[in-house]
């Protein structure tokens, strides 16, 4: 399966995402690689598998999309305004959690990915932009693998 991580994997990464800067913010985030694997093999049914995106350059595509929002995230806080990240795992460095109790809503399905993008939300309605966002990454994945496989 894809989110193990294996080499061949992050190789598949490499080539996918066709620059280094990009692969280099994508490829120490394991936690939000698995979490993005995840759900696209729960709304495809079946495990992925690196070959996946090699061969369907439509589905690679779409996968570059979504993992574009490392990087262009609109919703990380001032002071978190970098796509990069602390990847040791040190005291001190956790990513925050949401407090979707101010926020007056229930966690989001997609917390694991919002927490991982490291997200801040002053209102509802931008937690529900960005959860439409992932979601139509998510979806146009998922599609895009669909229709090849």
């Amino acid at each position: 399966m894809i989110h193990q991580c294996a080499q061949d994997e992050f190789e598949a990464d490499r080539q996918l995402m066709g620059h280094w800067y990009a692969y280099g913010l994508v490829v120490t985030e394991s936690a939000l690689l698995n979490a993005i694997f995840n759900r696209v093999e729960a709304i495809l049914h079946r495990p992925l598998e690196p070959a996946f995106f090699k061969q369907h350059p439509i589905a690679a595509k779409c996968l570059i999309d979504l993992l574009q929002l490392k990087i262009e995230w609109p919703y990380r806080p001032p002071q978190a305004n970098t796509p990069c990240h602390h990847f040791f795992f040190d005291a001190g460095y956790e990513k925050p959690s949401i407090d979707y109790t101010a926020l007056g809503v229930h966690p989001s399905p997609y917390d694991d990915i919002l927490v991982e993008l490291v997200s801040r939300f002053q209102r509802a309605d931008e937690l529900a932009d960005a959860e439409t966002r992932i979601d139509f990454g998510l979806k146009a994945v998922a599609s895009a693998l669909q229709s090849a496989i």
